[in-house]
């Protein structure tokens, strides 16, 4: 057997997944990157993965920059240790305009190409002028993209205030103090000096070989949390947010929720080897960080996890957000199911996501609604960060599949995996994964970056049901309506979901709403309540319906494929 590419059945029987049993699955899921014109290599150190800059990759974003009513696709890429050293520029972003389905390298013409290590991407409309700005977190300095809504965009980091120099991983926009303009925060890793870098070799052991070396034992960066004072400009408040912790965390994933049910924005941390953070707000944009109390920060051992990429959504139908984590190998990935007044436990093995999970290692991951029924199924990518996990005995493998799991509509799920196309169980180094609806056919898709390798593009074929699809635009809450709370009553189930485009790991998604009606042939209704605590609503619409949502406006129907506003 070939140690570098273990064969595919000698990575399924890791997962103790019962896949044989499965009948049908929740969509078909087909890299058609290549046909659709997306050729894009992440470029993140070299093969022998020495250090621990080398492991991560990079992520990307679904955004509709030039407000045609498509969905383009901006991909950011890394560089080497040696072009960093003698302060090369690295691979640098990429965005591609979308061409109905097909796509064209437009990075030039936008001039979005400067990076130095790009890692994650953000997406949100900073300045309120209707169209969507881009920041991408990077080793050093962050950069901030204003679009000027000509098809171009502008750095502005320096003069926006974002241009911190430390080792950024994911961000998100969120209006934390509700004041109607969008807020940043970013996820900060780990200090890494490229003068004298720790290599393998000494004690960085792992299963008796010698490996890269990291996170213990370097020290841990603080959070960057950035107010938005209006004008193209943000001041750091992480302190007087209430977002300084006595100890930092080595932050690899963020989103924002509503952990409580009270309306206003929290925000939950994934850190590596570290706790992880629950900041709860308390209504005037300060926050309290809360995760051990309210049972996210520890797994349900009470250990710390290697926590990468997060999943948020109503899992099990209650109208509360629950948070998946994806970890370590080893290690479950982490269920936390919300049991209302911001108490949460860690379900994962009851829930049927933790035995799977064992012996693979996660990175971007969703909740999303695959086959269109009405309840959330979930999706992880996976791949290892020592190359040396292909050695005997490590009971694992470098290159590792994707897990596909069907939400049995409580929230429990079983792995189907097997049954939606070979394409994602090809074991990759996988690790960023962006879902958007690419195509305007209603389901989401998958972008998902590969560690040294080609970027696939899965895209979602379910069986033949309907969907309904809501884009928002505030007013009085963020132009984006991030946080608003939509509700959908159709077919007997009431469906809960909240507008946010960042999640997953390093990745900012479609940031339209998404509902699966099965067979229903309408909607009953549709609410939104937005951030401000307007609440507006349109009954009877039809299946496969696309909503725009103007707040003080009501809801439309509008066309297929709308342009946006």
């Amino acid at each position: 057997m070939n140690l570098r590419t273990p064969s595919l059945p000698v990575l399924l029987a890791l997962a103790p997944a019962g896949q044989e049993s499965v009948p049908s699955a929740p969509a078909t899921l087909r890299n058609v990157a290549g046909e659709v014109g997306l050729a894009v290599r992440n470029v993140c150190g070299l093969a022998k993965k020495d250090y621990i800059l080398e492991v991560n990759g990079s992520g990307a974003a679904w955004l509709d920059y030039d407000l045609d009513g498509d969905l383009d696709l901006w991909v950011a890429n890394g560089s080497t240790l040696e072009a960093l050293r003698e302060d090369r520029p690295g691979e640098g972003n990429r965005l591609f305009r979308n061409e109905g389905g097909r796509f064209a390298d437009v990075t030039a013409e936008a001039g979005v190409a400067s990076s130095r290590f790009g890692c994650g991407v953000a997406v949100g409309d900073f300045d309120g002028d209707g169209d969507p700005d881009v920041f991408v977190s990077e080793f050093g300095p962050d950069r901030l993209f204003r679009n000027l809504g000509n098809g171009r965009f502008a750095e502005c980091s320096e003069n926006a205030g974002v241009a911190d120099p430390r080792w950024g991983t994911s961000a998100v926009f969120l209006d934390g103090d509700l004041d109607g303009d969008l807020d940043l925060y970013v996820a900060k890793y780990l200090e890494f000096g490229l003068a004298n870098p720790k290599g393998p070799g000494g004690t960085c052991q792992w299963k008796g070989h010698p490996v890269m070396c990291g996170p213990q034992g370097l020290p841990p960066q603080l959070h960057a949390y950035y107010r938005n004072e209006g004008e193209g400009r943000f001041v750091e408040a992480s302190v007087p947010a209430g977002f300084r912790v006595p100890t930092p965390g080595y932050g690899l994933g963020v989103v924002s929720l509503d952990a409580e049910g009270d309306g206003d924005p929290d925000l939950y941390v994934a850190n590596d080897s570290t706790p992880n953070f629950l900041f709860v707000n308390r209504g005037d944009g300060v926050f309290a960080e809360a995760g051990f109390l309210a049972g996210v920060g520890l797994s349900s051992q009470g250990r710390e996890q290697a926590g990468m990429g997060i999943a948020v959504g109503d899992a099990d139908g209650n109208g509360l957000e629950d948070l998946l984590v994806t970890n370590f190998s080893g290690e479950p990935n982490s269920f936390y199911r919300n049991l209302g007044r911001g108490l949460f436990s860690d379900d994962a093995f009851p829930a049927g996501l933790g035995g799977p999970s064992l012996p693979l290692l996660g990175w971007g991951t969703a909740f999303l609604d695959l086959d269109l029924d009405g309840d959330l199924d979930v999706i992880t990518a996976n791949g290892h960060v020592y190359p040396q996990a292909d050695l005997p005995g490590t009971d694992s493998a470098y290159p590792q599949p994707m897990q596909i799991y069907e939400n049995d509509g409580r929230g429990r799920f079983r792995e189907v995996g097997s049954a939606c196309g070979r394409d994602p169980l090809v074991p990759s180094h996988r690790r960023a994964v962006a879902f958007g609806d690419f195509d305007e056919d209603g389901d989401l898709d998958g972008f998902v970056s590969v560690l040294g390798g080609t970027a696939e593009l899965l895209r979602c074929e379910p069986a033949g049901k309907s969907v309904l699809v809501v884009r928002l635009r505030g007013t009085r809450s963020n132009r984006d309506g991030f946080a608003a709370k939509l509700t959908v009553e159709a077919g007997g189930r009431k469906q809960v979901r909240f507008a946010r485009a960042g999640y997953s790991f390093q990745s900012s998604n479609d940031p339209r709403v998404h509902f699966g009606l099965g067979r229903a042939e309408r909607a009953e209704s549709v609410e939104v309540l937005w951030p401000s605590g307007r609440t507006e609503r349109i009954e009877g619409v039809a299946a496969g319906a696309r909503l725009l949502a103007v707040e003080g406006s009501g809801l439309r129907v509008e066309p297929k494929g709308g342009k946006g506003e």
